[in-house]
């Protein structure tokens, strides 16, 4: 009788009986009747699977470099495409992101910043580096506003970090308009 309640688990988020005899009916036109002792309450609660959601926000953020307040950690994650965290150069800078308990994550999506003051800098090579020692190199972030996304199935980390590589050098700074972490 369990397993067939477990079967029907399957469809259903949690199930609950109450009965003094189960009636199973068969495909082929059987039916079987099975007395419970008494009056048997049994439930079965279904794992609930978390939708993915951005949890950018919910991190500590911090930086190799900032280039000044109104280019802080905190624009990057902030939901606006006219912010962003700008670093001091524009290669081998890092953004960290940093939670009290290991999250599961399962897509990074980096949007290249927008032109501060006129300048543009590309992003050529970047990273993301886990706290397991996995590394996802992403595609060249070429223009203005160009998205680079990373599909990682699953990384459970206390720790993110998005590196850029290369960039024009120090001269010019490096940075992101918006990162966004989806998972749970």
């Amino acid at each position: 009788m369990r397993t067939v309640l477990c079967l029907l688990c399957v469809l259903l988020s949690a199930l609950t009986v109450i009965a003094q005899n189960m009636t199973i009916h068969m495909r082929d036109g059987r039916t079987n009747t099975y007395p419970l002792n008494d009056i048997e309450k049994i439930t079965y609660d279904m794992p609930q699977r978390s939708t993915p959601r951005n949890i950018a926000g919910d991190a500590r953020i911090d930086a190799s470099t900032v280039l000044g307040p109104d280019y802080s950690t905190r624009f990057a994650c902030d939901g606006s495409l006219q912010t962003g965290w700008l670093a001091k150069c524009s290669d081998n800078e890092w953004i960290r992101f940093s939670w009290s308990e290991p999250v599961t994550i399962t897509r990074v999506v980096v949007v290249n910043r927008p032109q501060f003051g006129g300048s543009y800098d590309p992003i050529l090579s970047s990273c993301l580096e886990f706290e397991n020692g996995t590394t996802i190199s992403l595609d060249p972030m070429n223009t203005y506003l160009s998205r680079a996304e990373a599909r990682v199935h699953g990384i459970k980390t206390r720790w993110m970090r998005f590196k850029t590589l290369r960039g024009n050098g120090c001269s010019s700074n490096g940075g992101v308009a918006e990162i966004e972490i989806y998972g749970y």
